[in-house]
């Protein structure tokens, strides 16, 4: 039975500047992180989360010891005792017997007792127990808070970095510039030294920045539970859309989507976009079926590629 296509996703993967280093071996992050796959990390690794989520095996067992607690108790034993025939002096007194001898002995007895405290142990352990599943949710939920806060602080100091790039680069010009109309008379070197000074101000700018992202991915990757000696460097951020799929009379249609986040403020050279097509029960491919087939219009850029290179879009 062939399935029905009923939407899809957009999946746009960005590649700036150069690769880093190769990571060190043991846990790994994959070099594209989307905020789903931090999420999920995050669950997996991070030992404040694992801790408070170790809470609730424990309290399981504690349930169950109290319903154990009501059941009655039953205690059994055996025996047995072996005499020699012979002759014992005890306390000056002898003592004497004609045969060997053999005992045994068995015992069976059952016991219940039931009081107030044991009555209500259950009740309470249970409610124990939904006290540690909340506080398992309230973690997850400061854990879900924290580490979309510090992914989101990411992108910020990304943009950040290409701001302060941009800006290097327009005063590089300036300089360019100022040097150019000093050697025709048409300004002085003051404004060449003034140019000088920003251009330098702005190479500042750009190693704090840059300091300033990789601080934000290391806090990231701390947040996540990952070790810090990761390559933070190759950490990509991927972005994807929503898409609808066919109205009722099996016609696709256009939509707008903006982009955001480090798509939104980042100098790119590579944009990859692929589509997943989904079925009814959720089931996507991208690359097994050509039933994910888009179709992109009306493309919006801020900048275009250089004269001597090919154009992009």
């Amino acid at each position: 039975m062939s399935s029905r296509v009923v939407g899809g996703i957009l999946a746009l993967l960005v590649v700036a500047g150069a690769h880093g280093a190769a990571a060190q071996a043991g846990p790994s992050l994959p070099r594209q992180l989307s905020l789903g796959e931090a999420l999920s990390l995050a669950r997996q690794n991070s030992p404040t989360y694992r801790q408070t989520l170790n809470d609730e095996g424990p309290a399981a067992a504690a349930v169950r010891a109290a319903y154990g607690a009501l059941f009655p108790t039953l205690n059994s034993s055996t025996g047995i005792s072996y005499s020699r025939a012979g002759r014992q002096t005890f306390a000056n007194q002898v003592f004497s017997q004609g045969s060997n001898t053999v005992a045994s002995n068995y015992n069976l007895s059952a016991s219940w007792s039931l009081s107030a405290r044991e009555l209500m142990a259950p009740g309470q352990q249970k409610a124990q127990q939904r006290v540690v599943e909340e506080n398992i949710t309230g973690a997850g939920n400061t854990l879900t808070a924290d580490v979309t806060t510090q992914y989101l602080a990411v992108l910020r100091a990304t943009a950040s970095v290409e701001v302060a790039r941009q800006q290097l680069a327009r005063n590089e010009d300036f300089l360019t510039l100022a040097r150019a109309r000093q050697q025709v008379g048409q300004t002085n070197i003051i404004d060449v030294r003034t140019a000088e000074v920003n251009r330098g101000r702005s190479q500042v700018a750009l190693l704090r920045a840059q300091q300033a992202e990789t601080d934000a991915k290391i806090e990231l990757i701390r947040r996540l539970g990952m070790p810090t000696k990761l390559d933070v460097d190759s950490i990509r951020l991927t972005e994807t859309f929503q898409l609808a799929g066919p109205n009722a009379g099996g016609e696709l249609g256009f939509g707008s989507y903006q982009t955001s986040g480090s798509f939104a403020s980042t100098l790119f050279e590579t944009v990859y976009a692929f589509g997943f097509a989904c079925n009814a029960g959720g089931t996507c491919n991208a690359f097994s079926t050509d039933r994910a087939q888009f179709a992109m219009d009306n493309i919006s850029v801020s900048a275009v590629p250089e004269p001597e290179t090919t154009a992009l879009f």
